[in-house]
């Protein structure tokens, strides 16, 4: 590894840098991760940024404190955690109504309203397919099979 002693400071710096740049790509590599940014949900409020802080500081110091006090800190701690809890339900149920009675009379957009508060996916997922005119065939034969299938099961004569 060595193939000449360096002498100068300078020389024993860079040396000392090459050296460890090597060992550390060689056992831990520079290696990048993607960062995915969450949004907050729209009735995530500042009151409830602080309650949050409250509970986990409450939290920390009723698992910080084991032998004295221990019973105090920790009913704080519940106190703190169900006010949070209770906080963030009130918000979002409020948060909810408003925009519930917002579009109270248009139908397609408190469909979609339930829809993204339910969770429920945008997209109309279809089957997979090359050929988009052997998935129309094939809703068409399974619609025209499904008429005469419901009619013999009610006891209807096919006309």
């Amino acid at each position: 590894m060595i193939t000449h002693s360096p002498v100068d400071v300078e020389e024993l710096t860079a040396f000392f840098s090459i050296t460890l740049s090597n060992f550390l790509d060689k056992h831990a590599p520079v290696s990048t991760k993607p960062i995915t940014v969450k949004s907050l949900a729209p009735w995530y409020s500042d009151s409830i940024v602080l309650a949050k802080t409250e509970r986990r500081r409450a939290e920390r110091r009723w698992k910080k404190i084991k032998i004295r006090q221990l019973e105090v800190n920790r009913h704080i701690y519940v106190q703190k955690r169900q006010n949070a809890n209770k906080l963030l339900k009130s918000e979002k149920a409020k948060f909810c109504s408003q925009r519930i009675s917002l579009s109270s009379g248009n139908a397609k957009a408190l469909y979609s309203l339930m829809s993204s508060l339910l969770g429920k996916p945008r997209d109309v997922t279809l089957p997979h397919t090359d050929d988009i005119s052997v998935l129309s065939n094939n809703f068409s034969d399974y619609f025209l099979e499904k008429i005469p299938t419901i009619r013999n099961s009610l006891g209807i004569p096919d006309g």
